[in-house]
């Protein structure tokens, strides 16, 4: 049986942050996004779009590494 390697990038919301690192608020998710330790990307209109952050980047800020970007 041949290994399958799965590329898949899985962003999540800010609230998904929050269910994804224990103790983690919204509050600090927006936080860290503004004063820029965390990359995201915004999707939609402006303002009003939602905010997604990469799974990976997000467990490797709290895990003490720095994101790869």
């Amino acid at each position: 049986m041949s290994e399958v390697k799965s590329n898949v990038v899985e962003m999540l919301t800010v609230k998904e942050c929050t269910e994804a690192v224990r103790g983690l608020s919204e509050h600090t998710v927006r936080k860290l996004i503004k004063q820029g330790k965390l990359p995201y990307l915004r999707t939609g209109d402006g303002v009003n779009g939602k905010m997604l952050v990469n799974k990976a980047d997000l467990l490797a800020y709290f895990n003490g590494q720095t994101a790869n970007r």
